[in-house]
Formats: C-alpha cells, sequence, structure tokens
C-alpha cells in the first residue's frame, strides 16, 4: 500500500485529528481537531488544497456530512450539535441542545426527511434540521450510551442502535404515531462493538468483544 497523498494540517500546537468527514459531491473534507479549530480541503485532481480554518466555540469530537441534507455537523465536547454553514464554509449557521452526554453518532433518515442522533445519555433524538424542530425523543430500551445508529430505507425501512449491551435494538423511523420499537437482536453473550446492514439486503450483521459475528434477518430477527 502506498501512500497517494497527504495533508499537512497547520497547526499552531501540538494537536491532533479528532475526527474526519468527506462531501463525495463537492470532494470537501472536513476534519476536526484538538486544537479547536475545523479544517475544510477540497480535493483536486492534484492536490489537496486548504479552503478554510475555523475556530469552534470548543473541541469538536465528530464531524459528519449529511449528503441528501447537504449540512456539515459536528458534535462538541459540550454536548452540542452545531450546523455550520456549507456555503460560506465555516460560518455556525445553528447549535441544537438535544444531549445532555457526549453525541456520539448522527445518521440521515428518509422518510421522515431527518437525522438521527444517539449519544452515551441513552438516548436517540430524530430531528428536522428545515424547520429547527425534534420529531421524536427515544429514551427507552437502552440500559447504557448509545455508541452506534444505522439505518435502511429498504426492506421496510428500519434503523438499529448499538449500546455496550448483548442486544441491538431495532426501530421503525416512519412509525411517528404508533410503538417506534420493533424489537432486539439477542444472540450475543458478550457486548456488540459494531454493525452494519448488508447493502440493500434485509441483513444486518453485528460483532461482539470475542469477535463473534452474527447475520441477522432484520425481517424477522432471527440469526440467518
Amino acid at each position: 500500500m502506498k501512500i497517494k497523498r497527504k495533508i499537512e494540517l497547520p497547526f499552531k500546537k501540538k494537536s491532533f485529528v479528532t475526527c474526519i468527514a468527506f462531501d463525495e459531491k463537492q470532494m470537501i473534507y472536513g476534519i476536526t481537531c484538538s486544537d479547536n479549530q475545523i479544517y475544510f480541503y477540497l480535493k483536486g485532481k492534484v492536490r489537496i488544497e486548504l479552503l478554510k480554518v475555523i475556530e469552534a466555540p470548543c473541541l469538536q469530537q465528530r464531524i459528519w456530512y449529511m449528503q441528501k441534507a447537504q449540512v456539515w455537523l459536528t458534535a462538541g465536547r459540550d454536548f452540542k450539535l452545531r450546523w455550520w454553514d456549507t456555503d460560506r464554509l465555516g460560518s455556525l449557521k445553528r447549535t441544537f441542545d438535544i444531549h445532555t452526554d457526549e453525541i456520539t453518532c448522527c445518521i440521515e433518515i428518509k422518510n421522515p426527511a431527518c437525522i438521527a442522533t444517539c449519544s452515551l445519555d441513552r438516548t436517540i433524538v430524530m430531528y428536522d434540521l428545515a424547520n429547527g424542530e425534534i420529531i421524536r425523543r427515544i429514551n427507552e430500551n437502552h440500559d447504557k450510551g448509545i455508541f452506534h445508529l444505522k439505518y435502511q430505507s429498504q426492506n421496510g425501512a428500519t434503523m438499529v442502535s448499538i449500546a455496550t449491551e448483548i442486544y441491538a435494538n431495532v426501530w421503525s423511523p416512519e412509525s411517528l404515531v404508533s410503538d417506534i420499537h420493533i424489537g432486539k437482536l439477542k444472540g450475543h453473550k458478550k457486548s456488540i462493538v459494531a454493525g452494519d446492514y448488508l447493502n440493500r439486503a434485509p441483513f444486518f450483521a453485528t460483532i461482539d468483544i470475542l469477535n463473534m459475528v452474527i447475520i441477522w434477518d432484520i425481517k424477522n430477527l432471527t440469526a440467518a
């Protein structure tokens, strides 16, 4: 494996990268660092150029680019979610105070058109960026902090949340009136550490701390 390109971050003091995200359409990297700066780089055909450096109010631990909504979001150490203006690449557009602990993941939901965040406060929040309002707050079925969210719009549209527990929860984000919780993926004897859908197929894979992998039929919530 050969390194094709390197990004030399212009640190003014000793710092490290906390997270990186990529806008595949505009070919822009967003990088959050321990110096409270957010660096935006444009990937060209020949080189990667620095577009802008902005100073955040505090350390931003994670960064995401929401491809459908076309927005840059970061999660700060102050437990707040921030929306950065993509047109000017750096101006803070809005701050969301929707969690009481570290925000660990952020995904896009197709229907309803919104984002979903999870946190170590054991809650999932579905948030409408356009109208600036919470669609639904889920604070049940997890005893520990949630660190992983995955969503699939096919096969009935489901969302899976994972905490440091021996099960994962499956949700129906389109069910805004009825019970949103579909059930649990139970089968691991040790804590699950990661999981993901198998492309567009109705299957979800989980792996625990002992490297045991289970493939689930997401429709029946049973091991495939």
